[in-house]
């Protein structure tokens, strides 16, 4: 029931927000989920150039390095497909893996092999500080989402 000065009463007013939250929560997920598809695909349709940067670094053996671009695309187009139909693992997933992303980055800037991102795409390019703030924030929302299907999960129980 709406009133004249505008208000909700309580239980269509909760209603409303828990619509607005799950189409956020939700769009958000798509937005991370085709993140990952694009970064995935970028990463196959330029593997060489994936794979020059892989030895540059020299941190891989080189026996894995040809199929490292197609390995780590499949990762991100399965988190990506997770993040849509079972999204708390999705978010378990992705934060996991930007949480490893970061550490990867962190661990070529400390050893002086930080040159620029290689993730693909308008990516390419990001110097170090740049890469570290946007992996952060994407794990931060990862995170974030997981604490929210987390607490739906314990309210339908």
């Amino acid at each position: 029931m709406i009133y004249k000065d505008g208000r909700f009463d309580n239980k269509e007013g909760q209603l409303i927000r828990r619509k607005i939250l799950s189409f956020i929560v939700y769009g958000a997920s798509l937005l991370l989920s085709i993140f990952f598809i694009y970064t995935g695909t970028y990463k196959i349709l330029h593997a060489k150039l994936f794979e020059f940067n892989a030895q540059r670094i020299s941190l891989f053996p080189s026996f894995i390095i040809p199929y490292l671009a197609y390995l780590i695309a499949l990762v991100e187009f399965i988190v990506a497909i997770l993040l849509i139909i079972k999204p708390l693992v999705g978010h378990m997933l992705f934060a996991s893996i930007m949480l490893l992303f970061s550490v990867y980055i962190v661990y070529l800037n400390y050893n002086q092999l930080y040159e620029v991102c290689g993730c693909g795409g308008i990516l390419n390019g990001l110097e170090y500080s740049s890469h570290l703030v946007l992996n952060v924030s994407l794990l931060t929302i990862s995170l974030l989402l997981i604490h929210y299907f987390v607490s739906e999960d314990k309210r339908v129980l």
